[in-house]
């Protein structure tokens, strides 16, 4: 995981920050790496556990193109995304208010994005562009060292 920090590979989503999240998934290759390399076989397996459900999810389940289903519960992930350990710049000047909407905003997203095959091609992107244009405004207001 220190060695994920430390690593301008593990900003996957290059926003200049590492999440938590980053850094499980950028761990776990770098594990699933060396066992590959040396030809060893990995006895155990690194879950995510950040919903509270009691059931991991394992690193392989946010690789792009992966079909595998979990076995129950929801997919972790959504509150380690959040989580950084050294915020950017961007990241560092939004108010803690700021924040909490941003946060909630994008919960919102994520519960769009998941019902999207379930709704109208235009309702779905009527709501995402709502959703998009309310994150946007969280950026340009100004923030007040007294909301931080």
């Amino acid at each position: 995981m220190a060695a994920a920090l430390s690593s301008d590979a593990s900003d996957l989503d290059r926003d200049g920050q590492i999440s938590l999240w980053e850094m499980f998934v950028s761990a776990a290759d770098q594990t699933e790496n060396f066992y590959s390399e040396q030809s060893r076989l990995a006895t155990e397996h690194a879950l995510l556990d950040d919903n509270g459900d009691a059931l991991g999810t394992p690193a392989d389940f946010f690789r792009p193109g992966n079909r595998t289903r979990l076995s129950g519960g929801e997919p972790d992930g959504q509150r380690a995304r959040r989580v950084f350990l050294k915020r950017s710049e961007t990241e560092a000047a939004l108010t803690a208010i700021q924040r909490q909407q941003r946060d909630q905003l994008e919960t919102e997203l994520e519960q769009l994005k998941s019902r999207k095959s379930e709704m109208n091609e235009d309702a779905y992107f009527l709501s995402l562009e709502q959703l998009m244009l309310k994150l946007g405004e969280i950026y340009r207001q100004p923030q007040t060292k007294n909301d931080r």
